[in-house]
């Protein structure tokens, strides 16, 4: 079973996902499947629509990924796997998984996900 803070995960990375295919893919058709796999579960959204080039550099691109990187971040705080596949002219798939729920809550899972981690050129968190 997922916990409360993987369900709001995989909510908002669907909600987002499909907010981007309204505003940019230009899509006529989106598929969502939520099914289990292995000790978790998975999210996936793939559009027909125009989907973007990986890598490209220009300014409207990178207000864009932003969603993605907010994506990625949700993903990372619940230990799961983010995977999006661009095929321009043809579509973009978002592949999310999240394992179901360890016996980690609390404190403890907060200790665990800060130790390591940086969030800047010279900066760390720590745990408690």
């Amino acid at each position: 079973m997922l916990n409360s803070e993987q369900k709001t995960a995989v909510f908002r990375i669907a909600q987002e996902s499909l907010t981007n295919v309204a505003k940019h893919a230009r899509a006529t058709r989106v598929k969502v499947f939520l099914r289990p796999v292995g000790a978790g579960i998975c999210l996936e959204i793939a559009d027909n629509g125009k989907s973007f080039r990986p890598g490209s550099k220009n300014a409207a691109r990178k207000k864009q990924r932003l969603g993605l990187l907010g994506m990625q971040e949700r993903v990372r705080l619940v230990n799961g796997q983010f995977n999006i596949r661009p095929e321009p002219g043809r579509g973009t798939t978002v592949r999310v998984t999240v394992p179901l729920t360890s016996a980690i809550s609390g404190p403890d899972l907060l200790e665990q996900k800060t130790k390591g981690v940086a969030y800047g050129k010279n900066s760390s968190a720590t745990g408690r």
